[in-house]
Order: structure tokens, then sequence, then C-alpha cells
């Protein structure tokens, strides 16, 4: 599970006023275990060819492989507290899911082969513990977070009738869902106030707004600047490109204070020199006692050029480095939004896909 999914879930288990029960659907426990054991499979060669170096048996096996995956799952559930939930095949509409896999509807991705089968196992888990809850906003709320678009689209059209399930599209949703039920403002003061806010922060080309008039570009540079120049790996280089600037996730309220997180991304390309062999061609006469002597080497014999420029950049990856800024702005009785200052600025990693 990743770092940022734990923290949440460890800040947001022993609300005073709100009781939080963190699930997951028994079909991506047992995708990400499948995940896990081809991973370790993998490493299987290596060991076995450690043990003939060293001449001794280590005695690990696929099976060993195998039990030592299902535990660090199970270990992992235990130690962050969430609940596993199982499909009941019983009350699955299988008519209606094959002619949806068959049709190419949501959650299958269209396409000559259908994909999208565990998403619907996964949608049909969530839809029966929505049928099994009560219904009443302000007994129980279920929320799913999904990035995957099909998945989203058919979980909130299959719940559209259900004032209180909720589909985000990533964790700063959910965070800022969650700070919006443990404080004095109801969710619907916040939503209707956040586009408001977000117009505040930032704005393209907008010189007013907090973003450019507080310089957090530049802050950002200054206090991370060896995070925006860092690589992978050494042999890599590193080119910046454009700054994305995502939509605030509500913290708190304090009085009149309105607390803030906004995500910033910037995009990155890396890219490496490939050396290539030396290049030979047959040099024109009026090129010949005219070349750059760095760049090439005339043989007065042959008439042959040899060319030592070998390199050209090639590109390697791609990334989002992340920062998060954490901010405050009053808000007064007529509802205008004044005094913002920043509270702090972390770097939230960098998430790399190299090629």
């Amino acid at each position: 599970m990743r770092p940022e999914i734990k923290k949440l879930i460890s800040a947001n288990s022993q609300h005073g006023d709100l009781s939080v029960q963190w699930c997951i659907p028994d079909i991506v426990i047992k995708e990400r275990k499948y995940q896990m054991e081809q991973k370790a499979n993998e490493l299987l060669p290596s060991i076995q060819k450690l043990e003939r170096l060293l001449g001794h048996n280590l005695n690990i096996t696929s099976e060993i492989l195998k039990d030592r995956v299902e535990k660090a799952i199970q270990n992992q559930i235990d130690e962050i507290g969430v609940h596993v939930i199982p499909l009941n095949t019983q009350d699955v509409d299988w008519k209606r899911l094959i002619d949806d896999a068959v049709a190419r509807r949501p959650p299958f991705q269209a396409g000559e082969k259908e994909k999208g089968f565990r998403d619907a196992i996964l949608a049909n888990t969530f839809l029966q513990l929505v049928a099994d809850s009560p219904t009443t906003t302000s007994v129980c709320r279920l929320v799913l977070v999904t990035d995957d678009g099909l998945l989203y689209e058919f979980v909130e059209e299959s719940t559209r009738k259900y004032a209180n399930v909720r589909i985000l599209a990533d964790l700063n949703e959910l965070e800022g869902l969650i700070n919006t039920l443990v404080s004095t403002v109801t969710e619907e003061f916040v939503k209707d106030i956040k586009e408001k806010v977000q117009l505040y922060f930032f704005e393209k080309k907008n010189e007013n707004t907090f973003y450019y008039k507080d310089k957090i570009r530049q802050k950002i540079r200054e206090e991370y600047g060896m995070e925006l120049e860092r690589t992978p790996s050494k042999d890599l280089i590193r080119e910046n490109g454009t700054w994305y600037i995502g939509a605030p996730a509500f913290m708190r309220k304090e009085r009149q204070r309105l607390y803030w997180m906004t995500l910033i991304k910037v995009k990155a390309k890396l890219y490496k020199y490939v050396y290539a062999e030396p290049s030979i061609e047959q040099a024109p006469e009026s090129a010949v006692g005219g070349l750059d002597a760095v760049q090439y080497m005339i043989d007065k014999v042959s008439g042959f050029v040899v060319s030592t420029d070998v390199t050209r950049r090639s590109e390697a990856g791609a990334g989002d480095t992340k920062f998060q800024v954490y901010w405050s702005v009053n808000l007064s009785q007529n509802k205008r939004l004044t005094l913002p200052r920043i509270e702090k600025i972390e770097h939230a990693g960098t998430d790399w896909k190299t090629f």
C-alpha cells in the first residue's frame, strides 16, 4: 500500500465525532497478491545463482514465496485496520454483467478484446455495500476512490439515486471530504465556495491571484531546487516542463479562517545520450581541406571523412514532481476572501516512468 494511503488512514481512523471504516474489495487484494507473487518468482533464478555461488542451499522455493506474500499482505491489513469486503456472487446480476462485457459498456473498455472484468467485480462489491448500508446522509456516507474513468462513470451512474454516496478521483478529494465532515462547516458550504477559492488561489495569466502575488512558484524553486533537478539515475538528464495547479482540498476551519491544500505538479522529461558507432562517408572534393579538424579527420589518400560527433539525445522517461502547498485565507461575513498566507510547502515525491 502506498505511503500516502497509510498516512491518510492513520490520521483519520480515530476522530472523536466521526467513525471511519476503511474497506478494500477482495478482488483488489487478490490482484495485488498475484502481482507480488509474479515479482517474487522473477527473483528465483537470481536466488538459485546465489546458491551456486555460495555452495549453500537457501531453501527458497516458489511455495515459500507464495506463503510469505500471503503473510505480508495479511500483516499490513491487520496493521492499518482495513476491512476486506468479499463479493456475494449470489446477488450479482450476471446477465447484465455479461451483456455489458459483450457490448463494451462501462466499466468494460471498448476495443477488440474485452477488458474490465476485475473492475466490474470491484464495482459490484461496492454496490452490494451500498445496498446493505443505511441511506440517511447524517447516519452513513459511502465513498469510492478510483482514478479509472470507466469505473468512475459506471459506479456514479449506478448510485445516482443515493444522496449519501460519493465517487472521488483521488486521495486529496477524500481528505477534503473527511476534513469537511469533522469541521464546523457543512459539506454544501465547502462545495459552494471551492470554485471561488480555486480562482482566488490561481487563474491562468491573472497576476492578481495568490499564486502570482505571493510568488509561490519562486518559493518552491528556492526551497526545493534540488528536487526539481533530481533524476532517478545519474546517467539521465532532466528537463522540467508545465506546472499544473490542482483543485484546493479543504483541511479545516478555525473561526473565520479556512485552511486549504493545493497540489502542484511539475511535469518533467528524462533524456539520455546514446553513443553510436562513428560514421564514415566519402568527402566531396569541395569539402576536403575546409572541414573543422575537431569534428572530422580527413584521410587524404582515400578521400573519406570520419565523423567523431557520435552522440544523440534520446527520450528515456517522464515524471511528475509533486508539491503540497498548505495555505489559509480569511472569510468575511459577506463571503469575501482576504488576508491569504502560506502555512507551509511540502515536497510530496516524484512519480517516474522510465522507458
